[in-house]
């Protein structure tokens, strides 16, 4: 028997079991003083004790940065229109031409003169106002009604004073303020000139706030309601925009050239009111429309448009003198080294087997040198891989063209008879009525080759858009020498591709950021440091170097921007543009040259379009359709962002059109962008899976060269090619379904494509066609004499 010392209570499965303590996906306090056993870990000793602040702490400096931020918004709002800081300039749009700029002007100074402003003109046209009762400073101009001139001086203003007389906009007008809204306007004030009653004017008002809903229509008429308006302007809120708010830029109010010693060249002498940051001699400006220059002096000048009156005049002084040794370089294309790629010296096999190849033999006459016969061409026939598919399409149109035309040719004699009976009675009827002077007229507006050369380019979009990317063969090249340079991707998403591989020559010549954000940083930071130079508001005049004669020739205003560190530099800028409304409905081709507004760049470029997509790959897009958005792809000086963009065309007469809109999404060499083409075959005996596909080459080493690349149906069908069938370009596909009959099987192939070098940075001034343009010039003057 067991004693009573053995006897243990053995507890059912009914008895209660507590969970032990959870600590989580993380280990308790004590579970790592276990295993540090002491140890500390150098980041928790070498870490910043944080003052742990009190609620009254914590309510004093929240109260400490709001008033630091009031005082930093009052400080810009004072400064704006004071003596310590520049006038508020003023853009004045008329946007019809019937009101006159000699009327506006006039009305301003008696407007002004009844609440004791002071009013002084400029040679250049421009209007300074002072309003001593409200301490600001107001200079007022009427830039030149054209699309290149009115972005310039919208860029630089900070109010825009639109002024109408109710009725619709000229097309004119309605083009230039479509560009100048996409650029992106500083506060507008939106007025009406009208004699009518004030039932009528309210209408009117009602209708154009439709236009502009987030502004209020004021009236102009009067000059009580002028009064209001530059009372309006003098206390109003400006806008800031990124691109002029990052740099220093002047609007010109006097300009000129003193020739040097390098003919064609000379010292330009821009004076003005600098805005937004300070300046140094040593830094580089940017003129638009002519490119960038480095500065030789700045000259401080006294302000001849001060609110409190000065005693003494000061005299001109010199602030700054350049440092050419501190200046950056003017150079935007790197040094291009030959040796700096992956160089191997060739063997004397590989040396004998390349004279092998290089001597070929040729059939000549009797008495040929070597010499000569090396001159001697056996075939025509040359190959272009850059252009390769638009030459073939080409080739392929003109020889239907041709076919198409012997046999017509019959027909066409018939129809020749008839034509030409019916010719000689409208030659008749025409004298009668007397209408061939409305014809000629007419044909003399349109330019024949314009039109051809838009037909073509409409006929390309239409069939590109019902195929996309689809090409045939070629019979008389051999498909894998005429893509050569395709490739297949088992999937465009996730197959890589290294974005160094195969780089053009023109890569050698750009520079590239390790990292953009972090270069803007220090470029803004060296920028608001510096003490040396002139500072915002400052009166001075910039003496700028080496600048081309021909600038002395620009109609309209001159602008000048101070540009940040590395903003000389060529490298590839991807923009982001949209499709404008105003532009029509025909098909921009890719690689068309176009005039890009960017920021306060303005430069001709062949841009290549490729799809908006968060992909490390992106398609080429070979038009630029309606109502689309794309990624406009060119090289360019680096620029930092953000920065609106504009694209435009130019017509042949001239005119320019605004095709798209945009911003800048990055400066990154480093985009893929891959063509693609796609060849299409016709099954013609199908068993189960298993299909005969032909039409797609026509070769047997074609399909063996091809054999890896994956194929696809236009009904979703995949598959591969197993094997050739005879040497006529017939083979043996396996899917992974049966395919019907009416199917057609596509081979994928991609390419890298790069934009081509045609930078120009000088873009000639917009010809002013309206006829109102020149009188508003001439009223101008006759108002300022």
């Amino acid at each position: 028997m067991a004693t009573e010392g053995n006897l243990r209570h053995r507890p059912g499965n009914l008895k209660q079991q507590n969970k032990k303590h959870n600590a989580g996906k993380h280990r308790t306090k004590r579970e790592i003083e276990r295993v540090a056993k002491g140890r500390q870990s150098v980041q928790v000793i070498s870490r910043r004790l944080k003052k742990n602040l009190g609620k009254d702490e914590r309510r004093l400096k929240a109260k400490q940065s709001r008033h630091n931020k009031r005082q930093e918004i009052l400080s810009k709002k004072r400064g704006l229109g004071g003596d310590n800081g520049p006038p508020i300039l003023v853009t004045v749009l008329i946007l019809n031409p019937k009101i006159r700029p000699a009327e506006i002007l006039s009305q301003i100074e008696q407007s002004a003169g009844s609440d004791e402003g002071k009013c002084s003109k400029t040679e250049s046209g421009l209007l300074h106002l002072v309003m001593p009762r409200f301490k600001k400073r107001l200079e007022f101009i009427f830039p030149e009604m054209t699309v290149m001139n009115v972005l310039d001086v919208t860029r630089v203003s900070d109010v825009c004073l639109l002024i109408t007389d109710g009725s619709d906009f000229g097309e004119r007008e309605g083009k230039i303020l479509h560009a100048a809204f996409s650029q992106g306007l500083p506060t507008v004030v939106p007025t009406i000139r009208t004699d009518a009653n004030a039932k009528t004017k309210n209408v009117l008002k009602t209708r154009y706030s439709d236009r502009f809903p987030d502004q209020k229509v004021y009236g102009f008429s009067t000059d009580n309601e002028c009064l209001q308006v530059l009372r309006l302007l003098c206390n109003l809120k400006v806008r800031e925009r990124s691109v002029t708010a990052m740099r220093p830029h002047m609007l010109a109010e006097n300009v000129e050239l003193d020739e040097g010693d390098i003919p064609g060249f000379g010292t330009l002498k821009v004076t003005g009111y600098l805005r937004s940051q300070n300046l140094t001699a040593n830094s580089l400006v940017h003129v638009p429309g002519y490119g960038d220059f480095g500065i030789k002096m700045i000259e401080s000048i006294p302000d001849p448009n001060c609110i409190r009156e000065v005693r003494e005049m000061r005299s001109i002084e010199v602030l700054q003198t350049c440092n050419y040794d501190k200046r950056p370089s003017l150079e935007a294309e790197a040094e291009v080294d030959p040796m700096a790629a992956e160089q191997t010296w060739p063997t004397q096999e590989e040396l004998e087997e390349a004279d092998k190849k290089i001597k070929t033999k040729k059939k000549v006459p009797k008495g040929t040198s070597g010499y000569q016969a090396a001159w001697i061409v056996e075939s025509d026939e040359e190959i272009d891989d850059e252009d390769d598919d638009e030459d073939s399409e080409e080739d392929e149109e003109e020889d239907y063209e041709m076919e198409a035309g012997d046999e017509d040719e019959e027909e066409s004699d018939e129809e020749g008879m008839e034509n030409a009976e019916k010719d000689s009675e409208s030659e008749e009827e025409m004298e009668e009525v007397a209408v061939e002077d409305n014809d000629k007229a007419y044909d003399e507006k349109i330019d024949q080759e314009e039109e051809d050369q838009f037909e073509k380019q409409w006929r390309e979009a239409r069939e590109d858009e019902m195929f996309p990317d689809e090409m045939d063969t070629p019979h008389n090249i051999p498909a894998r020498e005429r893509f050569q340079r395709y490739r297949g991707l088992k999937s465009f998403r996730t197959s890589t591709w290294h974005p160094k591989e195969n780089l053009p020559a023109d890569y050698a010549r750009i520079f590239q950021l390790a990292n953009s954000k972090s270069a803007k940083k220090r470029a803004l930071s060296t920028l608001t440091e510096s003490l040396q130079g002139a500072q915002p508001g400052a009166y001075i005049r910039i003496h700028i170097e080496k600048v081309p004669i021909e600038i002395t020739k620009k109609r309209g205003t001159l602008t000048v921007f101070g540009i940040l560190a590395h903003e000389q530099k060529m490298s590839v800028v991807n923009i982001l543009l949209k499709r404008s409304s105003e532009s029509g409905t025909d098909s921009i081709k890719n690689k068309t040259q176009l005039i890009f507004q960017l920021g306060f760049r303005r430069f001709w470029a062949e841009a290549i379009f490729s799809q908006h997509t968060n992909a490390n790959k992106h398609k080429l897009e070979r038009y630029f359709r309606p109502d689309r958005t794309l990624v406009a792809t060119a090289y360019a000086p680096i620029t930092f962002g953000p920065a609106p963009a504009l694209a435009f065309r130019m017509r042949g007469n001239g005119d320019l059109q605004m095709v798209g809109c945009g911003s800048l999404l990055n400066t990154d060499p480093d985009r893929i962008v891959c063509k693609r083409i796609v060849l299409s075959g016709h099954p013609f005996r199908i068993h189960r899976k298993a299909a005969v596909v032909r039409y797609m080459f026509f070769n047997r080493e074609d399909i063996d060269w091809f054999k890896p690349v994956e194929l696809r149906t236009k009904h979703g069908r995949r598959g591969h090619i197993k094997e050739a069938l005879g040497t006529h370009g017939h083979m043996k596909c396996v899917f992974d379904g049966q395919i019907k009959s009416m199917d057609t099987v596509l081979l994928t192939l991609y390419k890298r494509v790069f934009p081509k070098w045609k930078y120009d940075s000088r873009v000639e001034d917009e010809p002013i066609a309206e006829l109102h343009n020149d009188a508003f010039e001439n009223e101008s003057k006759m108002a300022l004499d």
